[in-house]
């Protein structure tokens, strides 16, 4: 996997603060992981955080799409692409937990790859081309997720940090905005958000922070760290 853009400067203490280190963050969370101290909430299906992206030209832009593509321009798509991490459903989303204190939000069985997402350049169908009542499902063009490099729309992880105990690299998303959850199971499953915000006593907003490496299985470690969040 290609890796994010190197960030001047970048230090731990834009997603911690004294007097915890990330790496006490980090061994927090792995602690709360190993000793099963914390209660499951259910599958993220989207990760969404408010990316640096350059928008000239966003006003101007006329592409706007036909049929279900109408009102969502490739301009729109494209950014919407750089700033998320979906699942696009819940059959292979990660399962989100909280610590029993409340204080931490868990990845406690990973980050599961991502799937290829539809192309962000895609029109919609022609006229020629719109699926018949029968075709269940259509051949619709897609990308790679990839969380750094990608030629279509760039960078999604906004840098790099190093865990200097473990020598560890993770990548950067943040600020984070919120995470789209399904709880619950068959008829009484449903959709929520959690939202995250800046922690009014440390200033910090809330990041997510990936391994560059996915393990033998293609998971990732990830943790959510800094800021504060609440369900709504």
């Amino acid at each position: 996997m290609s890796t994010a853009t190197p960030a001047v400067n970048r230090s731990a203490s834009i997603v911690t603060s004294s007097p915890f280190t990330l790496t006490d963050r980090l061994r927090i969370q792995q602690d709360y992981i190993r000793q099963g101290n914390y209660t499951k909430i259910g599958k993220v299906t989207c990760i969404v955080w408010e990316g640096q992206k350059d928008t000239r030209g966003l006003s101007q832009d006329k592409q706007l799409g036909t049929g279900m593509m109408a009102g969502f321009g490739q301009f729109k798509r494209k950014l919407w692409a750089g700033c998320t991490l979906d699942w696009l459903n819940h059959a292979n989303a990660p399962i989100l937990a909280v610590s029993r204190d409340r204080n931490d939000l868990l990845l406690p069985f990973k980050m599961n790859a991502l799937p290829d997402i539809p192309d962000p350049r895609w029109k919609g169908f022609g006229v020629h081309e719109v699926p018949g009542p029968k075709e269940k499902n259509p051949q619709i063009p897609r990308i790679a997720q990839l969380m750094a490099g990608c030629p279509v729309v760039g960078d999604r992880a906004c840098g790099t940090i190093k865990d200097r105990i473990s020598g560890k690299t993770y990548l950067i998303f943040q600020p984070l905005l919120e995470l789209q959850v399904m709880c619950g199971k068959g008829k009484d499953s449903g959709f929520g958000r959690i939202r995250w915000m800046t922690d009014p006593a440390t200033h910090l907003h809330g990041a997510l922070l990936v391994e560059i490496h996915p393990d033998s299985d293609g998971k990732y470690e990830a943790y959510f760290v800094g800021g504060s969040f609440i369900a709504g």
